[in-house]
């Protein structure tokens, strides 16, 4: 154990000298977040922009101060016109829709099609409020409690993550740039202390001390371990604080509730280690094979869209977890991802997730082992 710890210490130390191996594992972790609060302005953005497609709506008297609170609350540019005006900007398709006020009665006035859709259930909405202040107004001068009469019932919305685009495409995509960035952090310093010290020629120094094989693959397995499992960990805490601060700051995000809860995050946390055990050994695995530095950095390129396609794949479609996704190295991680932060998980399939991935961990690491004991593997 000493040993490994001696070859563990040996690597991290030239890892953290390498500025290019600092930059993989601080950088893309930084990045992240960042792509997560712009991605969510530009949702908000969109969603404010497309208003303005039918949020024109023509109206023939002043409105009151209420009136105008509640048509900036909707969105609603009023356009005020005679009657005659408004009707023929109707016609000409100018305003889709317009509404007229004699005395007491508010006469709306539109084509029942798709395109006013939205333009209707905007006035009819903001009416529908205006109508109950009064209400409200017209009690409350009569001495009578408002709230006792229309008040009667509560009416609440609660959209739930998995009926809304938006808040799945976003979770969905963290953890897809979280393999991403743990498969970056790997790669370089898996390269580097293999085929890097193969091309050195320091990797036959190393094996005329008295360690064995098994202990220097052990511990050069580890310190890519540490370094990957270090950006995952450091990716998902910084993700966290990037959907606290859009929930707090965008009022349409804090509907969906997308902000990870304490026991889901540390369960996140511990898939992120095992994401990171898996593919340090596949990384350390390809990367023995290579006689050069530029060959291993090659031969790993190709590993990076095979570890984030599962979870592509995912974020577009509606597939659920079954018993043969919950085997299947990377697949199951992103399924029990996607599983875990809706709330609607299997406890049979993350277990299967568990035993699966740790199986091919074990697999992955005694192939290692094999590998460095071959002269082919060692000196190319």
């Amino acid at each position: 154990m000493n040993k490994i710890l001696i070859v563990l210490k040996k690597e991290l130390k030239e890892t953290f000298r390498d500025k290019k191996s600092l930059m993989m594992m601080m950088v893309t972790p930084i990045i992240i977040p960042i792509f997560i609060i712009v991605m969510a302005f530009l949702f908000e953005s969109e969603s404010t922009e497309s208003v303005k497609d039918f949020n024109k709506v023509g109206f023939n008297y002043e409105f009151s101060e209420k009136e105008k609170e509640l048509a900036k609350q909707y969105y609603i540019e009023p356009i005020v016109e005679d009657e005659q005006t408004l009707k023929k900007e109707f016609e000409d398709g100018t305003i889709k829709i317009y509404m007229i006020k004699k005395d007491n009665v508010y006469t709306l006035h539109y084509k029942n099609n798709t395109s006013t859709a939205l333009s209707y259930q905007l006035v009819t909405s903001m009416y529908s409020d205006y109508k109950i202040e009064l209400q409200k107004e017209y009690l409350t001068n009569y001495g009578i409690n408002s709230d006792e009469v229309i008040d009667i019932i509560e009416f609440e919305e609660e959209i739930p993550n998995e009926d809304s685009f938006i808040a799945n495409y976003m979770t969905k995509m963290i953890f897809v740039y979280i393999v991403m960035a743990i498969t970056i952090a790997a790669m370089y310093p898996a390269t580097d202390a293999t085929a890097g010290e193969k091309e050195r020629g320091t990797l036959e120094t190393l094996f005329t001390f008295p360690i064995k094989s098994r202990d220097i693959i052990v511990g050069k397995y580890l310190s890519v371990v540490v370094c990957s499992t270090f950006t995952g960990l450091l990716s998902l805490f910084l993700s966290e604080f990037a959907l606290i601060y859009i929930d707090r700051t965008i009022p349409m995000i804090h509907n969906y509730h997308i902000v990870f809860s304490i026991g889901t995050l540390l369960f996140l946390s511990f898939v992120v280690i095992l994401t990171s055990l898996l593919i340090s050994g596949l990384t350390i695995t390809i990367a023995s094979r290579s006689k050069s530095f530029k060959e291993a950095q090659s031969a790993l390129s190709p590993l990076n869209i095979i570890v984030m396609l599962p979870g592509m794949y995912i974020m577009f479609t509606e597939v659920k977890t079954t018993f043969i996704t919950s085997i299947i190295p990377f697949v199951n991680i992103h399924f029990i991802f996607d599983d875990v932060i809706s709330g609607k998980y299997n406890m049979l399939y993350v277990i299967l997730m568990i035993v699966s991935t740790i199986f091919f961990i074990a697999l992955i690491l005694s192939l290692i082992i094999k590998q460095y004991k071959k002269e082919k593997t060692l000196f190319g």
